[in-house]
């Protein structure tokens, strides 16, 4: 500790003598910096970020001029994503970008503001579209605006293919089939015919 301090001290980034007695002024420093410090944040009026999951609709309510801030988090098999926008009531815009955490009117890759449905589909080779990175998503309200969204990640056609309800579904079918196939081969063995 007395290394550190002879450091500090050697650079003029603190003055303190044997017995600590500027620590009061540097807690008052530091208790200066803290109100600073949110004095700052207060003005930016963020808010919470709240994860969507995949393919999953969810209703929220935008108060006239506000926003409500949401986060699509990455899927590395993704090659694409397509984010919906339904107002029940009132007039909410869409902004979406893979930068920004906040997108807004000022700060936004794309958006959608039409009446009642807003859509934003982003394919692989689109400016601004990174591979595996989150997708963040922005919804504010021209009024009190009641709405429902929905985000979700497009995948290759291979990797549906192997997962997914689409294999679910192609392996229940091929399963369905080997068991026909067996049944008709114990009716022909047994003598009778198929059918």
């Amino acid at each position: 500790a007395a290394a550190a301090r002879a450091a500090l001290e050697a650079r003029g980034v603190v003055s303190l003598d044997a017995h600590g007695s500027n620590a009061a002024q540097m807690q008052s420093d530091l208790q200066a910096l803290v109100q600073t410090v949110r004095t700052l944040q207060g003005g930016m009026k963020s808010a919470p970020l709240t994860d969507l999951e995949n393919d999953y609709e969810i209703e929220d309510v935008v108060n006239r001029g506000e926003s409500r801030f949401y986060r699509l988090p990455a899927l590395p098999s993704g090659i694409g994503f397509k984010v919906v926008l339904r107002a029940n009531i009132g007039d909410p815009d869409l902004f979406v970008c893979q930068f920004n955490r906040e997108p807004t009117v000022e700060h936004h890759t794309w958006q959608s503001a039409s009446d009642g449905v807003d859509v934003v589909q982003v394919m692989q080779g689109k400016p601004g579209y990174r591979d595996g990175r989150d997708v963040f998503v922005g919804v504010t309200g021209h009024s009190r605006s009641i709405f429902r969204l929905r985000a979700t990640w497009i995948e290759a056609r291979s990797n549906r293919d192997e997962g997914g309800m689409a294999g679910a579904w192609r392996a229940h079918k091929h399963a369905r089939g080997r068991v026909a196939d067996k049944i008709e081969a114990s009716r022909l063995a047994a003598g009778r015919r198929p059918g």
